[in-house]
C-alpha cells in the first residue's frame, strides 16, 4: 500500500521537473596583461594563476526557476594538471559581456574572473586528464542564473595550484558551441501538480481505497 501511494506522489509531481542543456555561446581566456584574442575559443586557465578563463551562456530560453546546475567542461587527455591537484574555482563577472567578449575587458576583466561571488569551486587533478569535469553550482550561483534567466549570463574561471599547473589546456576551437563547455541544468515550476497531474492523483487514490476494500 505504501509503494502505491509513493508511486501515486511521485507521478503527480514529475511533471513539474525540467532539466535542460546549453552550449557555451562564448569562452576563453584572459591572461594577466588583459590579453584575450576574441578568435581564440580555447579556455586554458593556470600557469601560476596568469590565465584565467570565462564561459558565456544564452539563458533566453529559460523560463522556470533553476534548481540546480553544473558546468561540465571537457578536458583533454594532455591538458592537466600533469604534476599535482589543483582548485578550479568559478566567479561572478561584473564586467560586460560585450567587452569581455570582444577582448576589450583588459586587466579588468582577468582580475574579476579570479574575484568577487563564488559560485562553485572544484577540485581538479591529474586523473581528470581525459575526462569532462563536472563544476556544481552552490547556492550563490543558482541564484545568480536565476537572476540572468531570459538574458546572458557569464562566470570567471581560475585555477590555483602549488605547481606552475595549467587545466582545460589544449581545448582550441574557433566554435565555442562544440559541445565542450555547456551548462546543465534541473528546473521545478513549482510544487503544486498541473491540472492533469489532479486527475491522476484522483485516481490512483479511488485505486488505492478499491485494493484496501478488496483486503478487508
Amino acid at each position: 500500500m505504501k509503494r502505491i501511494l509513493c508511486f501515486a506522489i511521485l507521478i503527480s509531481f514529475a511533471s513539474s521537473l525540467q532539466a535542460g542543456v546549453l552550449t557555451s555561446s562564448e569562452r576563453g581566456w584572459y591572461n594577466n596583461s588583459g590579453f584575450h584574442n576574441p578568435s581564440n575559443a580555447n579556455y586554458f586557465a593556470g600557469i601560476s594563476d596568469g590565465h584565467r578563463n570565462f564561459f558565456v551562456f544564452d539563458l533566453s530560453s529559460v523560463t522556470d526557476t533553476i534548481t540546480s546546475a553544473r558546468l561540465k567542461l571537457f578536458n583533454p587527455s594532455n591538458g592537466g594538471p600533469s604534476s599535482a591537484n589543483g582548485l578550479y574555482t568559478v566567479f561572478d563577472v561584473s564586467t560586460s559581456i560585450a567587452s569581455i567578449v570582444n577582448g576589450t575587458g583588459g586587466l579588468g576583466a582577468f582580475n574579476d574572473f579570479g574575484s568577487g561571488v563564488t559560485y562553485a569551486t572544484k577540485l581538479v587533478m591529474p586523473a581528470d586528464q581525459g575526462t569532462t569535469v563536472t563544476v556544481e553550482f552552490d547556492a550563490a550561483g543558482i541564484a545568480a542564473l536565476n537572476a540572468a534567466a531570459g538574458g546572458q549570463f557569464a562566470t570567471g574561471g581560475r585555477f590555483s595550484s602549488s605547481f606552475s599547473n595549467f587545466v582545460f589546456g589544449f581545448t582550441g576551437s574557433g566554435n565555442p558551441a562544440d559541445g565542450a563547455s555547456v551548462l546543465e541544468f534541473e528546473t521545478s515550476s513549482g510544487v503544486v501538480p498541473e491540472p492533469t497531474s489532479f486527475a491522476t492523483w484522483g485516481l490512483l487514490v479511488g485505486a488505492v481505497a478499491a485494493v484496501r476494500r478488496r483486503r478487508k
